[in-house]
């Protein structure tokens, strides 16, 4: 589908603000966990991306593409982790 496939630049775009800027904060704490979680979400962006371009709806969340939401999540964690540790230094 011509279109799908011209909106999925697009769609890789969107989560691109919230995962550089979670990633920055937790890899400034938990360098070594930061990376693997970046690279789960990278890896899942991916496979999301090959199903958005294919036109089908139900082909975005197909194979590994939820772990994406996993490495987001364990990078939201971290950087909650990191602000209560901020805090409580202070």
């Amino acid at each position: 589908c011509p279109s799908a496939r011209s909106a999925a630049p697009w769609a890789a775009l969107e989560q691109l603000p919230t995962f550089l800027s979670f990633l920055a904060v937790a890899g400034a704490r938990f360098p070594g966990a930061a990376a693997l979680a970046g690279a789960a979400f990278l890896v899942g962006r991916v496979f999301y991306f090959k199903g958005y371009a294919s036109g089908e709806p139900n082909k975005r969340m197909a194979g590994p593409a939820p772990v994406q939401y996993l490495g987001l999540l364990a990078l939201l964690v971290m950087n909650i982790r990191f602000g209560v540790e901020l805090v409580r230094s202070a």
